[in-house]
This record gives structure tokens, sequence and C-alpha cells, in this order.
């Protein structure tokens, strides 16, 4: 076996086993609404409460008031561990890229790692809570550095009808 294929097969028995680890309560951290921006785009993200196998968040990209995209995040867990399914699409519900599965890297106390493979539009991904109020999204681009972005934890309005 070549260096490249053991290493490749220790990387996904490694993921394997930190997947395993996880109860994804562990990861209620998520939960709540946050809003950041990103250039002159503001992003909303709504993560539920996990359940026994999954977290998921419904995220949108606006500009101003207008909705550009949408976009839907969930971490499951399986008995092959934990991967994150991610797809965005345009107001009329296109796809705009493949959808990107990921495969759990690193978890700790308050954040968790992905990693793609070299067909995936991201390299890695992080999640991490900075502080009672704010978290990070790192994001590793395929080919490009990594740019971090910040949310702040948020009310959720309920705008009812007059």
């Amino acid at each position: 076996m070549e260096l490249r294929q053991t290493l490749a097969l220790l990387a996904l028995m490694s993921w394997s086993t930190i997947g395993a680890e996880v109860a994804m309560s562990e990861l209620s951290w998520l939960t709540g609404f946050w809003r950041g921006s990103m250039g002159d785009n503001t992003v909303e993200e709504i993560w539920g409460n996990p359940t026994e196998n999954s977290i998921q968040a419904s995220v949108r990209i606006l500009r101003g008031n207008v909705t550009l995209v949408h976009e839907v995040v969930v971490i499951n867990k399986t008995d092959n561990g934990v991967t994150l399914f991610l797809q965005q699409w345009d107001t009329s519900f296109k796809p705009l890229n493949p959808s990107v599965t990921m495969q759990v890297i690193e978890v700790t106390q308050n954040s968790i790692s992905f990693a793609g493979n070299e067909d995936t539009m991201f390299e890695k991904l992080t999640y991490r809570r900075v502080s009672e109020h704010r978290f990070e999204i790192a994001i590793t681009p395929r080919g490009q550095p990594e740019f971090v972005m910040g949310l702040t934890q948020k009310p959720l309005q309920v705008i009812t009808p007059n």
C-alpha cells in the first residue's frame, strides 16, 4: 500500500473514531439565532436544538433586506461518524453549486471542524463559540486562504401581521 493511501486510510479511521465519540447534545452551543457580516452581505443562521443524531441550521444570505441565497446545514451522526451536509440555493431554489459533504476532524468543548475531500469547494470548515453571544465560522475554500466570519447571537423576533 502506498504511503498516500495509508495516510488517507488512517485519516478516515481517526475521523470515524472522533465521530463515534461525539454526542450531538455536545453541539447545543450552536443553537440559536446568529447574525454577522460577510463583505457587503449579512448572514443569518438559525440553529435548532440537537436531536440524538443531528443538528441543523437554516441560513440565508442577504444584501440589505433582500435574500440572495438560502442554505441548509446538517450535522448528522451515523455509525460511520459525524458528517456535515451543506447545500445552497438561489431564491428560485435552484442549486448554486453541488452539495457539500465533509467529515469531522476535530471536536472540542466549543468547536467542531470538518474536512472536505478534493471534490468539495471547502478544504476545511470550523464552527467555534468564542464567547457567550458570539461564534465564528472559519472557512477555507479550496486553494484559498482561510477567512473567518463572526456572528453575534440575536433574539429571534417574531413579526405579527397588523
